[in-house]
């Protein structure tokens, strides 16, 4: 991770962002779930993806409902210029870091929220104390996020390969479960997160059928 990026999030760490509960989601977290699983994500652009954080468009973090709001006094507080793109999403200055703060809105900042767990998040300069998802409501997340985007073949890829590489690791660990688990909860949640989480299934058993048996616990 850069330092850039790094240093935003122990700016984070400081505003009380993680002792309230927020989530570091996306691509720093599955960085980070790799640390914290023991594994080393290999593979195409996977690898890419794991190893380069510093091509993050973004960072994204779930704040759950008690969190209230992460209000633009406490973005100010922070000291790296960042300025307010639209509701709860900033960006800042292109003199300090090309990083944008993306803050997921409810229900998925719940559904990732539950089961957090702490991690760490490792820089050249350092390393930083972070709350994390849950790894089976992470896979499970990603296969609703792959039937929510529109039009976005790679980052739709990028979600069913973190899926599969998440649910390896639940098969490898005897804990498929634990994902059987996190995935009833995702259908639970509504038409649109059902239609959503079996079109990501499908894109998932098509492109890694022994995966199919993650699912026939659910």
């Amino acid at each position: 991770m850069s330092t850039k990026d790094f240093r935003l999030i122990q700016k984070l760490s400081g505003s009380g962002l993680f002792r309230r509960g927020g989530v570091i989601i996306g691509s720093h977290a599955f960085s980070a779930l790799g640390n914290m699983l023991g594994v080393r994500w290999m593979g195409g652009d996977l690898g890419a993806a794991a190893d380069d954080i510093r091509a993050a468009e973004k960072l994204s973090v779930a704040l759950p409902a008690a969190f209230k709001d992460f209000s633009h006094d406490a973005i100010t507080s922070l000291e790296l210029g960042l300025l307010p793109v639209r509701d709860q999403s900033w960006r800042a200055n292109a003199g300090e870091s090309d990083l944008a703060v993306s803050v997921v809105e409810q229900p998925s900042a719940a559904f990732l929220s539950q089961g957090a767990a702490q991690g760490v998040i490792f820089s050249k300069s350092g390393a930083c104390a972070v709350n994390l998802p849950d790894p089976a409501r992470f896979a499970a997340h990603c296969l609703v996020a792959y039937g929510a985007e529109a039009n976005a073949l790679e980052v739709k890829d990028l979600a069913v390969m973190r899926a599969a590489a998440l649910l390896e690791w639940h098969i490898d660990q005897q804990r498929v479960q634990f994902f059987a688990e996190a995935w009833q909860d995702a259908l639970a949640r509504g038409p649109a997160w059902r239609r959503n989480a079996r079109q990501g299934r499908k894109a998932l058993v098509q492109e890694y059928s022994t995966l199919a048996i993650c699912f026939e616990q659910s």
